[in-house]
């Protein structure tokens, strides 16, 4: 974990595949998520990132398959392939 104090706010980045299963899979009900997430609504909606309770269970068993390992690492070759583009074209230095 990496805890990240700013002016008005903490913000703690969680890394691991241990503590990300316990947070976002095994004890997701002991984490809500804060009252900034409401203003982004009118833009993204009540999607899988702002809701919560059983509206997040219901899209979030959904998106079950999509987060599946095998299916992430269908995306690693253009990930890669777009990474390397950009950085081929925009090198430190460059206007």
């Amino acid at each position: 974990t990496v805890h990240c104090p700013w002016v008005n706010k903490d913000f703690v980045f969680i890394f691991g595949q241990e503590l990300t299963n316990h947070i976002l899979k095994k004890n997701h009900t002991n984490y809500v998520k804060s009252d900034q997430y409401k203003h982004m609504e009118p833009l993204l909606g009540k999607g899988l990132l702002l809701s919560e309770g059983p509206l997040w269970r219901k899209q979030r068993s959904i998106m079950a398959k999509e987060f599946h390992h095998q299916r992430i690492q269908s995306f690693v070759p253009i990930i890669e392939s777009v990474t390397e583009t950009f950085f081929s074209k925009n090198t430190l230095g460059e206007p």
